[in-house]
């Protein structure tokens, strides 16, 4: 059971993606971070209301691992995260 308010999470996933430059978003309301193969991308760890952060990362065709640690502070937990 997680509480409506003052929690984090993290997921992780491996995924397969095409060689060039990928373009993450990441909207979210608290704080967040998103990793792409070790590689901090976005560092958002900061009270926030719906806020949306951009990253660029050059990658070769192949698997690569994302990681988004989250955290909510009060009133409405959100994020959402997306590759252009």
């Amino acid at each position: 059971s997680v509480p409506a308010d003052y929690f984090s999470a993290r997921w992780t996933k491996n995924v397969w993606l095409d060689g060039g430059v990928h373009s993450f978003s990441l909207w979210v309301d608290d704080g967040a971070r998103l990793w792409v193969d070790g590689i901090l991308l976005i560092d958002e760890w900061h009270r926030a209301s719906g806020e949306t952060y951009l990253a660029e990362i050059f990658l070769e065709e192949g698997l690569h691992r994302l990681q988004v640690e989250y955290y909510e502070e009060a009133v409405g937990a959100h994020i959402h995260l997306w590759e252009d």
